[in-house]
C-alpha cells in the first residue's frame, strides 16, 4: 500500500496542476477546476498516511535544513527586487547627465505639470516608423515623469482610422492633446508648444473676441459657404468667448477685447469707428483685418497711418491652375521668419486678394513687416475690365510684379495720454498742470488682402485655418503662457592622436584578454603539478 500511495501522490499533482489550468481557462465553471482539486487533496492525505516516517526523516535531515535555507535565502532576495520594484514605480528617479540638461523640462513646465488639477492626455498619431515618433514618446514621457495626472498614447492611424476621424486628423504627426472636455491640436511638437497647449485648455477664464459688424463683415452665425462659423467653433474650443459688436454708436472698443476682427466689410467706416479702432490700437489692442480687392477706400486710407498699402488690385497667380485651382486664387508658399509662422510649412489659398505692402518710411512708433507672399511668377493684376472679360495678362507698366505680399504684420507703440497737476508757482500763485505719457503695452495688428480664405468654404483647405488661428493666438498675446528657448544638441567630440588609438585597441581588446588567459593556463598548470 505504501507504494501504491507514492503513485496516488504522483497522481494528486497531476490533479492539481489540471485544475489550475481549468481555473485559468474556464473560471467561470466551477466544477472543472474544484473536482480536480477535492480529489489531489484526497491523494495528498493518503501519501500523508502511509508515508509518515519517511516525511518525517526527510524534514529534520540535514539536507532539507540546507535546502530551507538556501529556499528562504531565495525568497528574501526576490522579496527585496519585489519591494525595489515597487518603489521604482512609484517613486521614479531620472538623472539627465547631457551637458544642456536636454533631456529636461523647463522650470516653467515643470510648474504647470505640479500645478495641474485634472487629467490632460496626449494622443500622437503616427504611422509606423514615422520620423519624428521617438523624439515625441521621449517628450510625452518626461511630461509623464513630472505628472501622474498626464497621460499620453501612440496612435497608429493606418489600424485605428476611426480614432483618426474621430479626432479630425487630417495629417500625419498631429498631436491632439486632451483637457477640460476641449482639444487642440499640434504640429511639429516641442516643449514650448505642448506647455502652452495644456496652459490654454486647462485655464477657466474666457478671452474675449469681438468681430465687428455694421458693414456687411463675415457673419459668425452664418453656416453657409461665407460665413465663418467653423472659425467661431474652433475658436470656442480654444476657450475664447466670440461676440459681435458694433463701433457705431459707441465712443471705444469693449475694454475686454483681446482681439478685434475686421472680416471683410463691404461698406466703408465712419471717422469715429476708424478713431475708435486707432485709439485701441495705441492703448495695447489688438486687430486683424481682413480687406478684400475694391472695397472700403477709407478704411484702406486708414491703414497707410500704420504703413499699410492695400493695393487697389487683384493677384493673378498661374500656380494655382497646378493645384486645380482659379488663377485668381493664389497659393501662398512663403512665409516670413515671425512668430505667427514659426516652423508653418503648409501652402495656403486666398481666393479673390489685393495686395498687402509696407510702406517704407521713418521710424515713428510704428513697425511693419511683411508675413506671406506669392510666388515670383504672380502679379498685382490692375485691369479690372480685362480681368472681367478672361484677357488678363501682365503688364510691366501697370501691374505690380511678383513676389506680391499678401499680408503684413505690425507693431503700434502704445502711449496713454494723462493730465497730472503741476505744483502751484509761489511767485505766480497759479496751478500748472502737466501732460505725462506713460508707457503701455504695444498694439499688434495683421493685414489680409483677402477675407474668404477662412470662410466655412475654405478655413479647412490646407493651410487656411492653421494660419488664421496662429495669428489669433499671436495677436492675443497669451501673457499667461511661457517661453521656453529649445535646447542645442552640443557635441564634444573626443579626438585621439593615431598613438592614442592604438593604445586604446591594443589594451582592452588584445593585452588585458590576453593576461587573463595566461593566468589561467599556469593557475591549471600549478594545480596539475600538485
Amino acid at each position: 500500500m505504501r507504494d501504491i500511495s507514492r503513485y496516488i501522490g504522483l497522481i494528486a499533482i497531476l490533479l492539481a496542476l489540471v485544475g489550475a489550468a481549468a481555473y485559468v481557462l474556464v473560471p467561470e465553471h466551477l466544477a472543472a477546476y474544484l473536482i480536480p482539486w477535492v480529489l489531489a487533496a484526497a491523494g495528498v492525505v493518503v501519501y500523508i498516511v502511509y508515508n509518515v516516517k519517511e516525511i518525517r526523516d526527510f524534514i529534520f535531515s540535514r539536507q532539507t535544513r540546507y535546502g530551507a535555507g538556501s529556499i528562504l535565502s531565495v525568497i528574501l532576495v526576490l522579496g527585496i527586487i519585489v519591494i525595489i520594484c515597487v518603489l521604482t514605480v512609484r517613486h521614479s528617479a531620472r538623472w539627465d547627465l547631457t551637458q544642456n540638461k536636454r533631456f529636461s523640462l523647463a522650470p516653467q513646465t515643470i510648474k504647470v505639470l505640479k500645478n495641474l488639477t485634472e487629467p490632460v492626455k496626449a494622443s500622437a498619431f503616427f504611422q509606423e516608423n514615422s520620423p519624428g515618433q521617438g523624439r515625441v514618446k521621449n517628450i510625452f514621457e518626461q511630461y509623464a515623469h513630472a505628472s501622474a495626472k498626464f497621460k499620453y498614447e501612440m496612435v497608429d492611424p493606418d489600424r485605428e482610422p476611426a480614432r483618426v476621424k474621430a479626432a479630425k486628423v487630417t495629417r500625419n504627426g498631429t498631436i491632439v492633446v486632451e483637457a477640460a472636455g476641449r482639444n487642440e491640436q499640434i504640429f511639429n511638437l516641442n516643449e514650448e508648444q505642448l506647455t502652452n497647449a495644456i496652459i490654454r485648455l486647462v485655464r477657466t477664464d474666457k478671452k474675449r473676441i469681438y468681430f465687428l459688424a455694421g458693414h456687411g463683415e463675415k457673419d459668425i452665425e452664418e453656416m453657409g459657404r461665407e460665413g465663418y462659423s467653423t472659425v467661431v467653433k474652433t475658436l470656442e474650443d480654444q476657450n475664447y468667448e466670440l461676440k459681435k459688436f458694433s463701433l457705431m454708436q459707441v465712443e471705444d472698443a469693449p475694454l475686454d477685447a483681446v482681439v478685434l476682427v475686421v472680416s471683410g466689410p463691404q461698406k466703408d467706416f465712419f471717422p469715429n469707428e476708424l478713431a475708435a479702432i486707432e485709439r485701441y490700437l495705441k492703448r495695447g489692442g489688438n486687430v486683424i483685418f481682413m480687406i478684400d480687392p475694391q472695397t472700403c477706400p477709407e478704411l484702406v486710407k486708414f491703414m497707410t497711418r500704420f504703413k499699410v498699402k492695400l493695393g487697389d488690385d487683384i493677384i493673378i497667380d498661374q500656380l494655382s491652375r497646378i493645384y486645380g485651382a482659379d488663377y485668381t486664387m493664389p497659393v501662398i508658399l512663403q512665409y516670413a521668419s515671425h512668430p505667427v509662422t514659426k516652423n508653418f510649412t503648409l501652402a495656403s489659398f486666398f481666393p479673390l486678394a489685393r495686395s498687402v505692402s509696407v510702406i517704407e518710411e521713418k521710424d515713428d512708433g510704428v513697425t511693419v513687416a511683411s508675413l506671406a507672399q506669392t510666388a515670383t511668377n504672380a502679379w498685382g493684376e490692375t485691369n479690372f475690365e480685362e480681368l472681367r472679360q478672361g484677357k488678363a495678362g501682365f503688364n510691366q507698366d501697370e501691374d505690380l510684379p511678383g513676389p506680391i505680399s499678401v499680408s503684413v504684420v505690425g507693431t503700434v507703440k502704445g502711449v496713454r495720454e494723462k493730465e497730472k497737476a503741476g505744483d502751484k508757482d509761489e511767485g505766480e500763485g497759479e496751478k500748472k498742470e502737466s501732460d505725462e505719457k506713460q508707457a503701455v503695452p504695444e498694439g499688434r495688428f495683421i493685414v489680409f488682402g483677402d477675407s474668404d480664405f477662412v470662410s466655412n468654404s475654405y478655413v479647412n483647405v490646407q493651410g487656411n485655418g492653421d494660419l488664421f488661428f496662429s495669428a489669433i493666438s499671436w495677436l492675443a498675446d497669451e501673457g499667461d503662457l511661457v517661453s521656453i528657448r529649445p535646447k542645442e544638441t552640443k557635441s564634444d567630440p573626443l579626438i585621439l592622436s593615431p598613438l592614442q588609438g592604438r593604445i586604446v585597441f591594443w589594451l582592452p581588446v588584445v593585452v588585458l584578454p590576453l593576461i587573463i588567459l595566461i593566468t589561467g593556463v599556469l593557475v591549471i598548470i600549478r594545480r596539475r603539478g600538485r
